[in-house]
């Protein structure tokens, strides 16, 4: 692996301004939530910084980038293309970029959708998206708040926003969202 810095020069070349600010914002928030959490901030940092690296791709790309990888998804991931530039992130991590930390592939994977047994990485990640320090909507400040205190009840949250916009748009759920939603009720009910 490279340094932070070497990551961040190269998402500069790829991303958008707005992207690249909201992956550096995220990085920052990852890393604030770390420290609060025990959790290695260096490493977290860069997670936050290279999650939404294939978020710009098409959906082509993502779905060539994971067909080469023997990656097909489930139905419900297919359906949901928006969601595909997490696996295709961490494949792509893998091949170009070298980085072969399971923590870290994992948290770009699944840091849209969330899954059932999730590590502390991986809310964290998942968490810092959601709040990161460009997001402007209703509440984000008390949500905020709340991911120092209890990641576990934001994670659920972030969820439930998922499902919603989901139902609302008459799209199919992530099966790994649903599972995490169904987990987390299950724990905290």
């Amino acid at each position: 692996m490279q340094s932070y810095e070497y990551y961040k020069s190269e998402l500069k070349k790829i991303l958008s301004p707005e992207r690249f600010e909201h992956c550096v914002n995220v990085s920052l928030m990852a890393e604030k939530l770390a420290k609060t959490y025990g959790v290695d901030s260096e490493k977290i940092k860069l997670a936050g910084l290279l999650h939404d690296i294939c978020k710009e791709k098409s959906d082509e790309e993502n779905i060539s980038i994971l067909k080469n990888n023997g990656y097909f998804g489930n139905v419900d991931e297919i359906n949901t293309v928006k969601t595909l530039h997490g696996p295709a992130a961490s494949f792509l991590l893998k091949e170009k970029y070298n980085i072969n930390d399971t923590e870290i592939l994992n948290a770009v994977r699944y840091h849209t959708t969330g899954r059932k047994n999730m590590s502390l990485f991986e809310k964290i990640i998942f968490t810092a998206d959601y709040i990161s320090s460009e997001r402007d909507w209703s509440d984000v400040e008390k949500i905020r708040n709340k991911a120092f205190e209890n990641i576990d009840e934001v994670v659920l949250i972030k969820s439930v926003t998922a499902i919603k916009k989901c139902v609302n748009n008459f799209q199919s759920i992530d099966i790994n969202t649903a599972e995490l939603y169904n987990e987390l009720i299950k724990r905290m009910g």
